[in-house]
């Protein structure tokens, strides 16, 4: 993605949204790999700090920012800060002790098509600011003598396969006057079932970079924020079978539970199976849990290297987010 960003714009950066892996041997490679990291909270600052990121390559996120918060990352000396809304301003002019780099982010009134609590770019967004109130914002910050306004920032949501909403936002933002830097964030769909049509990183980056020389003005640096579709395809998770059990059914226990992956009880995300298991059983351990909430109706049942495991031995599934703790443990499999 970072060769391919920078064969269509040269002026560009890729920055890596950690929240969708945060794990210290993730910021190091991706820090290796000369990506520059986006975090959001405390935890993931000291986590990119602790891997080694140089601070002026980190890009400190988040909606509800605190002044620990804030206070953490000025002195650690991050890159730049995105300011979400009129109390981030605020701090920043209080706490900040030499000009500290921002973008503001801001609402392009795209309401993507994915989950409603992936959305983040409609006009009824918790992130961002709409563009009367960005103008405000950017008026306010370049009458600052502590701020620097480096440009506009804005990302419409996760797992999205509609490229074009990608295009709009950036034609969106637009409007809103000449900067040096546009971040246009992250949001690229993955393939998680089969009848998922995610395009590829190709197809994505030609309608970036495409509505970029379309839309901003020549000379602009240009800046995304992959997630997902760097680290989704990425991870297999090692389950243990700890008890087989035949009662009116049959009910296979692991060693995982339900916070493995809170993207199916949270958005409903189906999952695909590489096997599916010998008799129909449902899985336990660890967190109990009835009715459907993890129902795998979905297509949840997380894939299965082989037929039938008797205790003791390994079930090996793919992650399908790598969210690195424990899966749902009661669910029965199709």
């Amino acid at each position: 993605m970072r060769d391919g960003l920078a064969a269509r714009y040269p002026d560009s950066e890729v920055v890596f949204a950690s929240k969708s892996f945060p794990c210290l041997a993730a910021y190091k490679l991706f820090a290796a790999e000369g990506l520059s990291i986006d975090v959001a909270g405390a935890g993931e600052l000291v986590m990119a700090l602790t891997a080694g990121v140089a601070p002026e390559r980190i890009y400190q996120h988040g909606n509800a920012k605190t002044t620990a918060e804030l206070t953490a990352a000025l002195r650690a000396g991050v890159g730049c800060v995105v300011v979400d809304n009129f109390d981030d301003i605020d701090r920043l002019e209080q706490l900040a002790t030499r000009p500290q780099h921002v973008l503001i982010r801001i609402i392009p009134g795209i309401n993507a098509q994915t989950h409603e609590s992936q959305a983040t770019g409609g006009d009824d967004s918790k992130f961002g600011l709409p563009l009367d109130q960005a103008r405000e914002a950017i008026t306010r910050i370049r009458a600052s003598g502590r701020l620097v306004l480096d440009g506009l920032h804005l990302h419409i949501g996760s797992q999205i396969f509609d490229i074009d909403q990608f295009a709009q936002a950036v034609e969106a933002i637009a409007v809103l006057g000449v900067f040096p830097v546009y971040d246009v964030g992250g949001g690229l769909g993955v393939r998680y079932v089969l009848q998922d049509d995610a395009p590829s990183v190709e197809r994505y980056l030609d309608a970036i970079t495409s509505a970029a020389r379309a839309h901003l003005p020549a000379g602009a640096k240009l800046v995304i924020e992959p997630g997902r579709s760097l680290v989704a395809g990425s991870c297999a998770t090692l389950y243990r079978v700890t008890t087989v059990k035949h009662t009116g059914r049959t009910f296979v226990a692991v060693d995982g539970g339900m916070a493995d992956n809170l993207d199916v009880s949270l958005t409903g995300q189906p999952f695909g199976r590489c096997s599916r298991p010998a008799w129909p059983n449902r899985r336990t351990r660890w967190w109990t849990w009835s009715g459907g909430s993890a129902s795998p109706a979905t297509g949840w049942w997380p894939a299965c290297a082989s037929r039938r495991r008797p205790s003791g031995t390994w079930w090996r599934c793919p992650s399908p987010a790598p969210t690195p703790t424990r899966w749902p443990t009661t669910t029965t499999a199709p």
